[in-house]
């Protein structure tokens, strides 16, 4: 056998006799500072470094500093402000168009309100139309009270034939009056109603006579102009 082959041999054996854990046949590890050098010698990772890290090296700082984005020149940071603490806020810049229909709802609201209570003001301030002045008899069938944006409506109800059948013909009428109709009338007693829209052209009529049998319950034919 040659001295080849014997040192071959011997290299084979003393390789399975050998542990596997034994650290001089393991390739060198990081804890021993080998080729790779991920870690310091204690096992603590090392921060990243570099640009994209904004931790260049020196040169790179003192040459080409990186600048913050609230201080660039993109126009979306030209409202910019910085607070206290040395933070960017870029104030909301509201739509136009946005505003007005977030607003819009509200305007129309306020608008009606309005318009409702100007006509129920031209209404109770009036005085009866004698020029639209119409007079209607039949049932009377009782008083009743409705309450619409805080004020108080009082209407005078009578059933009224109209071609083959009857209808019911509401009256408006003041608390005074509809106090007298609670206190003298009884349910489908006959009454005769004299009654006038106090603004022209309206269909609300203001009862301002009331007569039962011939006699007059009721009478502000004064008010009449």
């Amino acid at each position: 056998m040659s001295a080849y082959e014997l040192r071959l041999r011997e290299n084979l054996l003393s390789k399975q006799d050998s542990p596997p854990g034994r650290p001089s046949d393991r390739a060198p590890d990081r804890a021993s500072g080998g080729a790779s050098g991920g870690t310091s010698a204690g096992g603590a990772v090392r921060p990243a470094s570099g640009p994209r890290y904004g931790r260049g090296s020196k040169r790179r700082a003192e040459s080409t500093p990186i600048r913050r984005a609230s201080e660039s020149d993109d126009p979306i940071y030209a409202r910019a402000e910085i607070d206290g603490g040395g933070h960017a806020r870029v104030p909301v810049r509201r739509n136009i168009i946005h505003s007005v229909l977030t607003a819009l709802p509200i305007v129309m609201l306020l608008v009606g309100l309005w318009i409702a209570h100007r006509d129920e003001s031209a209404q109770t301030d009036g005085t009866p139309l004698r020029a639209e002045s119409t007079q209607l008899s039949g049932v009377y069938e009782g008083v009743s009270l409705i309450k619409t944006s805080g004020s108080a409506k009082h209407y005078l109800w009578l059933e009224v034939p109209k071609a083959d059948t009857t209808v019911l013909r509401g009256f408006r009428v003041s608390e005074q009056q509809a106090r007298l109709a609670r206190e003298n009338l009884t349910l489908q007693r006959s009454i005769l109603v004299d009654a006038a829209p106090t603004v022209q052209g309206s269909d609300t009529y203001w009862l301002w006579r009331l007569s039962v049998d011939g006699e007059v319950l009721i009478d502000d034919s004064e008010l009449l102009h």
